[in-house]
């Protein structure tokens, strides 16, 4: 037997966001849901929000209902709003952003407290302008209680909030919005919820978040959102004698990105002394950077030494042999190639020989060997000290024709978000500049 249809009651918070909220509203109409409860809770708009409101709660009447009332913030005015909901399905949708056709269809069908699925969420979009992840979507990925509270691993809230719905019950033991919150009240009431409930993901894209000069996502740079986000994970640890809070301290000590900046500047006192042979600064250094970040310290610091000096040594101890193969990759767009570069090409018919262009420019300068390879057979090694840049000649003249296979194998490499305030975690080496042909 086919269950009825829930009731699904959702607030649109608003406040001088009328540029948008013609569209976001008219998307909720666009569902075609035929229990679908919507207040709009204006907050005292000063352009023209209030009239496009007015005109959807004239046009259906039973749908949308407005109030205008001044709140303390937008999770005042989210609580507000849900105070005036009977729906058994809650949610809601920020003025600027919308639900594709179907959603509320697919919510009724996921949602299922008798299959034990009380919170689901969809895919969800990137629009707007200004912002490079426009057209991209926003990651949706839940794991477990821990994982929602270790933001500090993923850098992002990885639940889409405006594709987040949940049941009525859900409310009622983990509600309402925190006031005091301001950017980041959704993942910190996802926080609450995550203790008792799991999100059930649905593979589906639901909705859209709207990208634009005027949005909370511009007012804020990514460290701050983070910061606020792990004061607020820090609240749903639990009490000291609990396994979790211990663990979440654990984590935040390891991965916690925002300590990267503090631990560069002593790994970069560490390098300096060591290549001056100052061991009696190096150990110091050295100690710093794991004490505030032990994951920069082994990825920096320990890890490049114990894989240029102790590793091939082991390898060559128990195989007996001199390398151990390594996973090959092309080439990025920006030209970096990683320590095992490998590619094909095919060899034109007058080409003598095959140039390639390559340059030298890590952050940490350190001796490293590379060696050139066609078909397996190695025609050309060098050993780079400094930044430069190496024009190479390889003879191709007995390959013309052929599809040749290029190798460059070099005996380090770096990762870019290890020395600078980046996100890049790409393993590379060099910067193959240029590939031409004689």
């Amino acid at each position: 037997m086919e269950r009825a249809l829930p009731k699904i009651s959702i607030v649109v918070p608003s406040l001088n966001q009328g540029k948008f909220l013609g569209e976001t509203l008219e998307s909720l109409v666009d569902q075609k849901y035929p229990k679908l409860q919507i207040i709009i809770q204006d907050a005292g708009s000063i352009d023209n929000s209030i009239e496009v409101a007015r005109d959807f709660a004239k046009r259906f009447p039973g749908v949308f209902h407005l109030f205008v009332e001044k709140d303390q913030g937008q999770a005042h005015g989210i609580n507000l709003g849900f105070q005036k909901t009977n729906g058994q399905i809650m949610s809601f949708l920020n003025a600027d952003d919308t639900l594709f056709p179907g959603c509320l269809h697919s919510v009724a069908r996921e949602l299922d407290p008798d299959r034990d699925r009380l919170v689901v969420m969809g895919r969800c979009l990137f629009t707007g302008e200004g912002a490079p992840f426009v057209g991209m979507e926003h990651p949706c990925e839940f794991i477990d209680h821990f994982h929602q509270l270790a933001i500090w691993r993923t850098g992002i809230n990885t639940v889409p909030q405006p594709s987040v719905f949940w049941h009525r019950t859900v409310w009622v033991r983990c509600g309402p919005v925190d006031e005091t919150q301001r950017h980041v009240l959704d993942y910190d009431l996802f926080c609450r919820f995550s203790r008792y409930y799991r999100f059930h993901r649905v593979n589906e894209l639901w909705s859209t978040f709207r990208i634009h000069s005027a949005s909370k996502t511009f007012s804020r740079s990514e460290q701050e959102v983070l910061q606020m986000s792990i004061l607020a994970s820090r609240k749903n640890w639990g009490p000291w004698w609990k396994p979790l809070r211990w663990r979440c301290y654990f984590s935040l000590w390891l991965h916690n990105p925002l300590t990267y900046e503090r631990a560069r500047a002593h790994a970069l006192k560490a390098e300096k002394a060591f290549q001056e042979r100052k061991f009696a600064v190096v150990f110091p250094q050295t100690l710093a950077t794991f004490c505030i970040s032990p994951y920069l310290g082994w990825n920096r610091l320990l890890a490049p030494f114990v894989n240029a000096h102790l590793i091939p040594r082991l390898q060559c101890f128990l195989f007996r042999r001199k390398t151990m193969p390594v996973r090959s990759a092309g080439r990025f767009v920006d030209g970096w190639i990683g320590p095992n570069y490998e590619e094909e090409y095919k060899i034109p018919s007058k080409a003598t020989c095959m140039v390639l262009q390559l340059r030298y420019a890590r952050p940490k300068m350190v001796k490293m060997k590379v060696i050139a390879s066609i078909n397996g057979e190695p025609c050309w090694k060098k050993e780079f000290h400094e930044a430069r840049i190496e024009t190479v000649s390889l003879p191709v003249a007995d390959k013309r024709g052929q599809t040749i296979r290029l190798q460059i194998v070099s005996s380090s490499a770096f990762v870019p978000k290890h020395y600078n305030n980046s996100s890049d975690d790409r393993v590379l080496s060099l910067v193959l500049e240029e590939i031409a042909f004689e």
